[in-house]
């Protein structure tokens, strides 16, 4: 691996440091930090105070995040861009990150409606501020298995929809409707949207430093940068971007993980895959578990076959199905 955490922890700090001489920057807490230009600083629409929120390493195995952040901060630092908003900036989970670790007591992502008092529970709460005051958030992730291309997932909302169709003019949108998406717990683009923002999640690929995963990954945070610019700069919402060739994706059903038995997925599953009903998805104690519909999956989950009993996660797999822009809109309300 040629980037590596503690490495890119070092550089997140030493950028943060540069970044002091063009921008007003405050800490927020450890590694979250909000940056306000100096000059020319376009002001959020009350009651927000920051313009964009960006995330990384939310969950700590998942390295592009900060591999992105760092590139974006070399950019701002160095004013090649000029970016006119005020930004958040945070990075999730550096302590799970340094142990190769999802997390390490409970899953930070699912963590942000909870008064517990588990490391990643405790993070939460530092990180409400900043993701309270977004007008819009993009926390980017990565899968544990290969995925066929890049997707956003999100709760929908239509200002979360537009949002996505404005970034990226083919990347796939896997949405949930009128539901939280685990009952574990809140993610952060959830908690964005229950406080009046827009939030967004960027599945970037397969975990790890891959470059072509950091290119996408910042080429995203630098459109979600314009979108934003554009918006506070003339005030009004964006002309939605075209829907025509974008694959859209609404969750149909969570496949439970059985907390007993022996559990074996089908080899080689990846996100996105095409699945027809009836199809294999895994055997438990010899019996079959069929897709209960057709479309793709999302989030095949090989731990469970190693976990024990009583400790594996709590879905082996989602489904979701193709629908248009147009039922979703009509589904939604």
């Amino acid at each position: 691996m040629s980037r590596q955490i503690d490495d890119e922890l070092q550089k997140f700090a030493e950028g943060i440091k540069e970044l002091r001489s063009i921008m007003n920057v405050e800490e927020i807490a450890e590694y979250a930090y909000t940056l306000k230009p100096k000059e020319k600083t376009l002001e959020p629409l009350p009651p927000k105070s920051l313009g964009l929120v960006v995330s990384g390493i939310v969950h700590g195995n998942e390295t592009v995040g900060i591999a992105v952040i760092n590139e974006f901060i070399s950019l701002l630092a160095s004013e090649t861009i000029d970016c006119g908003i005020p930004l958040g900036i945070f990075l999730g989970n550096p302590p799970a990150a340094l142990a190769n670790k999802r997390f390490l007591l409970r899953d930070l992502n699912r963590s942000f409606d909870r008064s517990g008092h588990s490391a990643e529970e405790r993070r939460a709460r530092e990180l409400l501020p900043i993701l309270a005051e977004a007008m819009w958030y993009l926390d980017l992730h990565q899968t544990n298995r290969p995925a066929e291309e890049p997707f956003f997932i999100f709760p929908y909302t239509s200002e979360s929809f537009a949002f996505a169709q404005n970034l990226s003019a083919h990347t796939p949108i896997v949405t949930h409707i009128h539901s939280s998406f685990s009952k574990d717990g809140q993610c952060t683009d959830e908690y964005v949207n229950s406080h009046g923002g827009a939030g967004l999640t960027l599945e970037c690929g397969q975990a790890g430093f891959d470059p072509l995963q950091v290119g996408f990954g910042l080429k995203t945070v630098l459109h979600a940068v314009r979108f934003v610019h554009n918006i506070l700069e003339k005030d009004k919402p964006p002309h939605p971007a075209r829907t025509e060739r974008r694959k859209i994706y609404v969750v149909k059903d969570t496949i439970a993980c059985p907390q007993d038995g022996i559990v074996k997925l089908r080899e080689k599953l990846i996100n996105l895959q095409s699945i027809e009903k009836g199809e294999l998805l895994a055997m438990v104690d010899g019996h079959k578990i069929l897709s209960p519909r057709s479309g793709r999956i999302i989030f095949p989950n090989y731990s469970a076959e190693t976990a024990a009993p009583g400790q594996r996660p709590a879905e082996l797999m989602r489904v979701v199905e193709e629908i248009s822009a147009e039922d979703l809109k009509s589904s939604h309300h």
